[in-house]
């Protein structure tokens, strides 16, 4: 495996860097299209309101924690040293795809540091969207 490894090294830098390009962009596709109370609204904001049957949301609740595990077991993989890939992106990824208690509390938390909600904001407004709007500090 090793042998392979180094007589593949472009190759998988060339994966590691698209795996990050393409990651990149899918966080702040979704970044953009939060909607703007998402971190003050104590609903549930998945499917922006898209009516769907009770099994079929039962579906995507499975498939995307499926995917939130798989993408954590990945980043973690990438975080070890010598192994190509953005591990770091890919175990937020994975995080933020996981369903679990304090989820959302952990989310504020992280949101509310300024030096994560600026470039947020930020980009939320090159994209004609309103800023991301915090809870009161209690």
């Amino acid at each position: 495996m090793l042998n392979w490894a180094k007589d593949h090294v472009w190759l998988l830098a060339g994966f590691s860097v698209g795996v990050l390009i393409v990651s990149t962009v899918a966080a702040g596709i979704v970044v953009v299209r939060l909607p703007e109370d998402y971190l003050t609204s104590t609903e549930d904001h998945a499917g922006h309101g898209v009516q769907r049957s009770i099994a079929m949301r039962v579906l995507m609740a499975i498939g995307k924690n499926i995917l939130g595990v798989i993408l954590l077991a990945l980043g973690l993989l990438m975080s070890v040293p010598l192994v190509p890939g953005p591990g770091l992106v890919m175990l937020l990824v994975g995080i933020l795809l996981l369903d679990f208690p304090g989820k959302r509390k952990l989310e504020r938390k992280l949101a509310g540091r300024r030096w994560i909600l600026g470039p947020l904001n930020w980009l939320r407004r090159k994209f004609g969207r309103a800023d991301l709007k915090l809870p009161a500090p209690n």
